[in-house]
C-alpha cells in the first residue's frame, strides 16, 4: 500500500484524504492548526455553537452532496431560508434566491432595468452551462472586465446597485475591482435554487472526513521535495524538532501563498502568478443575543451606496434556528476586506463595539442585546479577483494532471465556494492515482476510470 501525505485539512484536503483511501492508499493529513475544517468549522463557546466563515450551501453543490451520502451523514442536511434583504433608503427589499423571477414585483427594479435584469441572467445562464468549475479560466473571454463593467454594460442603476449588494455581502469585495467572472460563479452557484447548511453546524461535514482518515493537528509543513522515487514532507509538531515523512506522493490542500512557501520545487513561472496573487481578509464577527431580531431575512446585503464599509449581516437564528432558544438570538457579521486590512491589528474588544454601533442601523436593539462575542481572522479567505487572475490561474491548472508526485488544491483555482475546495480535492485525489499509475504503469486499486472522472466532473455543479 502505497503513501500519500496531504497537508491541510480543510475540506479540500480533507476530501482528497478520503478520496484516496478509497482508491486503496495509505494517507496522512498535517495539519498546523489546532482543529480542522478552516473555513468550514465550527466551535461551541459559551454554550453556542459557531459557525466561523461558511455559513449558508447551495443545493447546487452535488459534489458535496454526493460525499456526505457517501459519508452516510444525510441526516445532517437541513434547509435555510433564502430570503436576502437589501437595505434602500429607508426600506429593506427582499428577494429570494431560489425565486429570481419575483425581484420585479419587490419593488427594487423598475420596469424599464426589467430587460438588462434578463440580459444578466441569460447570461448567467449560458456561462453556466459553458463554464468548468474547477478551473474558472478555462472559460475564455468571461475573465476580461470587472463585475461593474459587467454590469453596467447589461443594466441599468437599479441592476449595479443589486449587483453591488450581492457581491459584497457575498465576497466583501468591491464591484470596480474584482473579475465579473466571480459574480457569475456566485449567481450560478446560489440563485435559482435553495440554500442548506448542517444540522450540528458546517463543521459537522470536515469532522466527518477527519473522523475517516489519519489526521496530525499542531503540525506546521515547512517544505516539500520531489525526488525520483517519491517526495519528502519536512514538518514541526507542537514547535518539537522537525520531523520528516517519505511517501510516494503529496497534495497540498493550502492557500495559494501558504502552498508557494513550502513548494520550493514550483516553477518560476507559476510562482509569479501566485505571488501576483491577492486574498480577501476576513473578520468574522459573532454576536449572541438576548432577544430575537424580527427580520426573517438569512442575511441583509448592503450595497457601497448605504455603507462604506459594513458588508453582510447573517441572522443565525433564522439560518439555524434549532442552536437557539426561542427568545434568543444570534448575528453573523462581516466587513469590507479594506476596513479589515486596516483594521486587522485592532484588539477584538474594540472590533465587538464597532461592529455593535454600525450593525444596531440595521438591527436594532443590538446596543443593549449583545451576551457574547467571537472574532475569527481570515488572513487568507478567498481569492480577490481582478480581471484576467483566473485565466493566469489556467496556465498553472492545465499542468496539475501532469504526471509528477506533488499536487495541488484549493478553491483558488474555481472560485470562492466550499464546493469548490471539496471539487479540487476530488480532483488532487484523482491526479494522484492517474500520476502514479503513469509513473509505475499500473492502475492503483480502487481508483475510477478516465471515463467516470468526465462523467463526475460534468456533474459537480448539476
Amino acid at each position: 500500500m502505497e503513501k500519500v501525505v496531504v497537508i491541510g485539512a480543510g475540506v479540500a484536503g480533507l476530501t482528497a484524504a478520503y478520496r484516496l483511501q478509497q482508491y486503496g492508499f495509505e494517507v496522512t493529513v498535517l495539519e498546523a492548526e489546532s482543529r480542522v475544517g478552516g473555513r468550514m468549522s465550527s466551535i461551541e463557546k459559551n454554550g453556542y455553537r459557531i459557525d466561523l466563515a461558511a455559513l449558508a450551501l447551495s443545493k447546487k453543490y452535488i459534489a458535496m452532496h454526493r460525499l456526505v451520502n457517501d459519508l452516510g451523514i444525510d441526516d445532517q442536511i437541513i434547509p435555510v431560508p433564502d430570503i436576502i434583504g437589501i437595505p434602500k433608503g429607508d426600506k429593506v427589499y427582499r428577494m429570494h434566491s431560489a425565486r429570481l423571477g419575483k425581484t420585479a414585483t419587490t419593488g427594487l427594479l423598475t420596469w424599464r432595468s426589467i430587460p438588462g435584469a434578463v440580459r444578466i441572467g441569460v447570461d448567467a445562464y449560458r456561462l453556466g452551462r459553458k463554464i468548468d468549475w474547477n478551473d474558472l479560466g478555462a472559460s475564455k473571454g468571461f475573465d476580461t472586465e470587472t463585475v461593474r463593467q459587467w454590469a453596467r454594460r447589461r443594466g441599468s442603476q437599479e441592476i449595479d446597485y443589486i449587483v453591488d449588494a450581492v457581491l459584497r455581502g457575498g465576497l466583501m469585495t468591491s464591484s470596480d475591482r474584482m473579475s465579473a467572472i466571480d459574480l457569475q460563479f456566485l449567481a450560478v452557484s446560489f440563485f435559482g435554487t435553495g440554500l442548506f447548511t448542517f444540522r450540528d453546524g458546517v463543521g459537522a461535514l470536515p469532522a466527518a472526513l477527519a473522523s475517516r482518515v489519519n489526521v496530525r493537528l499542531n503540525t506546521r509543513v515547512t517544505q516539500v521535495e520531489e525526488y525520483c522515487d517519491g517526495v519528502r514532507v519536512s514538518s514541526v509538531t507542537d514547535g518539537c524538532s522537525e520531523t520528516t515523512d517519505d511517501a510516494a506522493a503529496c497534495v497540498i490542500a493550502l492557500s495559494a501563498h501558504d502552498m508557494a512557501a513550502v513548494h520550493p520545487g514550483l516553477s518560476p513561472s507559476h510562482r509569479a502568478i501566485i505571488e501576483d496573487l491577492e486574498y480577501v481578509r476576513l473578520i468574522t464577527i459573532n454576536l449572541a443575543l438576548n432577544y430575537r431580531p424580527r427580520d426573517p431575512s438569512l442575511f441583509l446585503a448592503l450595497s457601497e451606496q448605504v455603507d462604506p464599509d459594513l458588508c453582510a449581516v447573517f441572522m443565525d437564528h433564522n439560518r439555524h434556528p434549532g442552536h437557539f432558544a426561542a427568545d434568543k438570538g444570534m448575528v453573523t457579521v462581516f466587513w469590507h476586506h479594506d476596513w479589515n486590512t486596516a483594521e486587522w491589528e485592532t484588539s477584538d474588544d474594540e472590533i465587538v463595539e464597532r461592529t455593535v454601533r454600525a450593525a444596531n442601523r440595521y438591527v436594532r436593539g443590538l446596543e443593549n442585546g449583545v451576551e457574547m462575542s467571537n472574532v475569527t481572522r481570515w488572513s487568507n479567505a478567498f481569492l480577490y479577483s481582478r480581471p484576467g487572475t483566473y485565466k493566469a490561474l489556467h496556465n498553472i491548472a492545465m499542468s496539475r494532471a501532469a504526471a509528477n508526485r506533488i499536487h495541488l488544491a484549493g478553491d483558488y483555482f474555481g472560485g470562492p465556494s466550499t464546493n469548490s475546495s471539496l471539487c479540487s480535492g476530488e480532483r488532487a485525489a484523482e491526479h494522484v492515482t492517474a500520476s502514479l499509475g503513469a509513473l509505475q504503469g499500473i492502475s492503483a486499486p480502487g481508483a475510477p476510470s478516465k471515463r467516470k472522472l468526465r462523467g463526475e466532473r460534468r456533474r459537480q455543479y448539476g
